[in-house]
């Protein structure tokens, strides 16, 4: 159903299934929370610790790890996603916003052969709220930006790279906003 109003993801690896017609296994929704960096003795989100308790989520067969659909249904900042490590996108992002906002914070993107955040906005904007997370060596680039309104805040890009336009960021057509970030050896 869709009263569960926060979820905690314990340390680990956690490799994506294929889902129906390989799409990919998670959508985030309005008003979820989704948080990972537990030990799994918590009994307040308050005492997690993502740096030393690392939840890994990895693509398999070239989907994204989040697809988040905001055509099909909202997703904007009461969607959060916080505390993952995103690996393995092949064909697809790790995350891939289509009409969707949701809050990515504490994340890390690392060794995607695809974007690590795709952000399109065909209709309503995809105006992700991106804050305090690490880009680092992603063949893929690190953030795709198109007919979007993005606020990227407290970010490091570090060694992206991709075949395209902005290793660090590719900015087509949209309105970005980008604070307090590092871009270091992105080509």
């Amino acid at each position: 159903g869709t009263s569960c109003a926060q979820v905690w993801v314990a340390q680990g690896t956690y490799v994506i299934p294929t889902g129906t017609n390989g799409a990919s296994a998670f959508n985030l929704r309005q008003f979820l929370d989704v948080r990972g960096g537990f030990a799994g003795t918590e009994t307040n989100v308050n005492q997690r610790d993502y740096v030393h308790n690392p939840t890994i989520l990895v693509a398999t067969n070239g989907q994204s790890i989040f697809f988040n659909d905001g055509t099909a249904s909202p997703v904007d900042q009461t969607a959060v996603l916080d505390g993952f490590i995103l690996t393995g996108a092949t064909a697809n992002p790790a995350i891939y916003n289509l009409d969707a906002s949701p809050i990515i914070r504490n994340c890390v993107f690392t060794n995607n052969a695809a974007r690590a955040i795709k952000n399109l906005g065909i209709i309503t904007g995809a105006n992700s709220f991106i804050t305090n997370c690490l880009f680092a060596n992603n063949p893929g680039g690190g953030i795709l930006n198109k007919f979007s309104s993005p606020t990227i805040t407290g970010c490091f890009f570090v060694s992206n790279s991709t075949t395209a336009f902005g290793g660090g960021i590719d900015n087509e057509q949209g309105s970005l906003s980008v604070f307090n970030c590092t871009f270091t050896g992105n080509f």
